[in-house]
């Protein structure tokens, strides 16, 4: 505001300088003149009698009948000064005015035209941007103002060093669904959308013959769509319905290939496939998903063979309707070798890194399940596979964690499951289910909690229970996608415990589909319908309690028992 003061006092100052100067005028003589008539008086004998030849009127030297010098007014100079001193007042004035209601509350960019407000956005205004954005689901941009912003957020997706804004992301998805991408940019689109990421080793130990390989089909960090904007559009081309499907004429079939055997008789392995194309359903592929695929597996390496080359495969088919309408491939190829001693990973310690983002993840309450004999009564309670806990992460970070965790109430340690985070993503829920060796033949999840009934008899006395993070570098041989781990223990401490019991609930098939009754595990403590309660009660009674954040172990609390 300061500087705008400055610049419109400036601006005023100069127009009223220029607004003196013009009405003054521009000198045009310096004889003497008629004051009346201006009539130049040069070479005439004055004095006391003399009349002006022009007008007749007395022009006696030395008085004010005569005037010394003739000035002419400048009018297109004043026009000029009297805008800029209009545009000084109004600069001085505008911190004041700009908070008037008639005034603030003027969308002055919804005023402007599309190719100004192109204009603007390619200078990196963002309200220019949103402006735009808002005329996508009303369908009040033009297609060639849109087709400028398609063919600005295919350029974006390539470029790396920027964040991504999900609202070229938008751009690309109501294009999309619009069908009013040209060929060209829908096969840009299509090919973008997914990225192959293979990992595997680039040293392996000298005896090992079983090598572990990983085939990661995501989409890239650019190029996503915000959810909320993708269920508006649907709810605006699908009206009346809740939660409709976008409709799109588009399917998606990926193969994958792992490598099998390394050599000159390479033969293929690991075949996979993601998506099934059906001529007699609806579309469903959305470009930019945000849910990704992979398939893993061993391959055999014979001993005597110290270096090889492992290919991986992605082939991807894309249908409209009945018809194979875009098809492409990704190939890569991993070069192997053996070496002594070979480090898997790199092996984070203590550091002030580590434990700023070690306090940035949490773990989210243990669900224990009661009444175990009446869940062994149905199939799906036995056969399903229940969220027992999650690992919480706040913040991004290439560290990942990779062992086992422990629980310990206090009086004994219990070993859960093995865990492998291959990153701590922002935001991101890893959730855990499986316990520890609970899948032996004829057994269920539920027989792990039988088993060690005693354990969780005391748990559930404290109404928590200490999860212990305790990191295992030898598993990262068989697990090739994570390249640092977290190399210092963790625990999680007081986490809170949820005592579940067996309940039949009503589900929907499918998203707007009949509903049918199924038996699952709920929290024992349920609102009852039909009663309020003040936030107060709400948290009391069917809080699930605060998730409990991450401490590095010190080497005392390691030695305690």
């Amino acid at each position: 505001m300061t500087l705008i003061f400055i610049v419109s006092a400036c601006i005023l100052l100069l127009g009223v300088v220029l607004f003196v100067r013009a009405i003054r005028g521009r000198q045009i003589s310096s004889n003497q003149h008629c004051r009346a008539c201006k009539f130049d008086l040069v070479g005439l004998g004055l004095n006391r009698d003399s009349l002006c030849p022009e007008c007749g009127k007395p022009i006696i030297p030395n008085t004010p009948t005569i005037q010394v010098g003739l000035r002419k007014r400048r009018p297109v100079f004043a026009t000029l000064a009297v805008l800029l001193i209009l545009l000084g007042g109004v600069g001085i004035a505008w911190p004041k005015v700009s908070q008037l209601p008639t005034i603030k509350n003027i969308d002055w960019y919804a005023k402007f035209p599309e190719s100004m407000l192109l204009k603007l956005e390619a200078g990196g205004d963002k309200q220019a941007l949103q402006t735009l954005h808002d005329r996508l689901i009303p369908g009040t941009l033009s297609d060639q103002a849109l087709q400028s912003l398609i063919t600005r957020s295919l350029i974006l997706i390539d470029d790396e060093t920027i964040v991504w804004d999900k609202r070229w992301g938008d751009v690309i998805l109501y294009a999309f669904i619009m069908e009013k991408l040209t060929d060209e940019h829908l096969f840009q689109v299509m090919e973008r959308s997914y990225q192959s990421r293979a990992s595997i080793h680039d040293e392996i130990d000298m005896d090992t013959e079983q090598v572990a390989v990983w085939l990661n089909i995501d989409s890239p960090p650019n190029g996503k769509s915000d959810p909320n904007f993708e269920m508006k559009l649907a709810q605006a081309l699908v009206p009346g319905v809740t939660f409709p499907d976008l409709p799109t004429p588009y399917q998606l079939r990926i193969e994958t290939r792992l490598p099998h055997k390394p050599g000159p008789r390479e033969r293929r392995g690991g075949y996979g496939a993601i998506g099934v194309h059906d001529p007699d359903k609806p579309g469903w592929w959305l470009p930019f998903p945000y849910s990704g695929h992979g398939m893993g597996g061993q391959m055999r390496v014979p001993k005597e063979t110290e270096e090889f080359e492992a290919h991986f495969e992605a082939h991807y088919l894309m249908y409209k309707d009945d018809r194979l309408f875009h098809e492409w491939s990704e190939s890569i190829v991993k070069h192997v070798r053996r070496v002594p001693n070979p480090e898997y990973l790199e092996r984070v310690k203590r550091s002030p890194e580590l434990e700023a983002l070690v306090g940035t993840i949490t773990m989210r309450s243990i669900s224990v399940p009661t009444q175990l004999d009446e869940a062994r009564q149905h199939d799906r309670i036995m056969n399903g596979s229940p969220g027992i806990t999650a690992v919480i992460t706040s913040v991004a970070s290439d560290m990942g964690l990779l062992g086992e965790l422990w629980f310990d109430n206090g009086e004994s340690t219990l070993l859960f499951a093995p865990i492998k985070l291959e990153e701590t993503k922002e935001n991101h829920h890893y959730s855990l289910s499986a316990p520890h060796e609970y899948d032996k033949k004829g057994q269920s999840w539920i027989d792990w909690f039988d088993r060690n009934k005693q354990f969780w008899e005391v748990a559930a006395e404290n109404n928590s229970v200490n999860v212990i993070y305790k990191p295992m570098h030898t598993m990262a041989a068989s697990h090739p996608q994570l390249k640092k781990m977290i190399d210092e223990p963790i625990v999680f401490k007081d986490v809170p415990i949820n005592i579940q019991v067996p309940q039949q609930r009503d589900v929907h098939i499918g998203r707007n589909g009949p509903i049918e009754e199924h038996w699952g595990m709920e929290n024992k403590n349920q609102p009852e319908v039909g009663v309020r309660y003040s936030s107060e009660e709400y948290k009391r009674l069917f809080g699930r309690g605060d998730p409990a954040h991450g401490e590095l172990i010190t080497d005392s609390e390691e030695e305690s028992p």
